[in-house]
């Protein structure tokens, strides 16, 4: 019999129940600010949206870089109605808030897959690095702050999370059955490059595209025999961002 994901329980819990709840009804083992958004995140219900109602883009508010949009909304226009995309890293939510969007404006249905930790890493919790993000100063900061971001693609959002210290086997354990018109790799990503480039491939239906935003990862000489292992034919690049249809 195949192993259990383990991924986390985070149904919010009931606060009255919770031992580290203090006189504010805040979480005491969390810094201020991540307490206060969490207890945001507790009482929020994602809103049943009309796939009539056309929603704008707004990930120019989430702080990301989002150059990866044009390959995102060319993949979007070629999922079919009941189609499934997936996510790999998930940052603040930016990507995940730019393909939602396009998703729900096609009017069709569709299940969005969001894999990641949402532990961030050293050089986003450290703060004199560069990439440093508040969000990521406690590793619950970040989930609240992506469930935050994405809250108006909620409805078509399914995040999957996995152990900190998760193997890549673990981490995918519940994606083994599943097939893609889209997937997209993204520069948050903490997984290795080869494995999942290697599990996704096989998993993208015909006719569907896969793609990411590290277009420079790629073309490093230390990967130059993954891409001639896995790409023998090429892929297109435009804008930092790489993408391959699968045929």
């Amino acid at each position: 019999m195949d192993p259990q994901p383990s991924f986390l329980d985070d149904t919010p819990s009931d606060p009255k129940d919770h031992p580290l709840i203090g006189d504010d009804g805040l979480r005491t083992d969390l810094d201020p600010d991540t307490a206060r958004l969490q207890k945001e995140m507790e009482k929020y219900q994602a809103p049943k949206r009309d796939h009539n109602d056309a929603l704008e883009h707004y990930f120019n508010q989430i702080g990301e870089d989002m150059f990866a949009l044009p390959t995102i909304a060319n993949a979007a226009l070629l999922i079919p109605n009941g189609g499934k995309s997936l996510i790999v890293g998930a940052g603040l939510g930016a990507t995940t808030a730019a393909l939602g969007v396009e998703l729900h404006n096609t009017k069709r249905a569709h299940t969005l897959f969001v894999l990641d930790n949402w532990c961030g890493s050293e050089e986003t919790r450290n703060p004199e690095s560069p990439k440093y993000r508040a969000a990521n100063r406690t590793e619950e900061g970040q989930w609240f702050e992506w469930q935050r971001n994405t809250q108006p693609v909620a409805h078509l959002v399914r995040p999957l999370r996995y152990r900190k210290d998760a193997w890549f086997s673990e981490a995918v354990q519940s994606l083994r059955n599943e097939r893609f018109d889209f997937a997209f790799i993204s520069k948050h990503s903490a997984m290795p490059l080869r494995e999942t480039l290697q599990f996704l491939l096989p998993r993208i239906t015909p006719g569907g595209t896969i793609a990411g935003d590290n277009a420079e990862v790629l073309q490093q000489e230390a990967n130059c025999s993954l891409v001639e292992e896995l790409f023998p034919d090429g892929f297109l690049i435009s804008r930092g961002c790489w993408s391959k249809r699968v045929r």
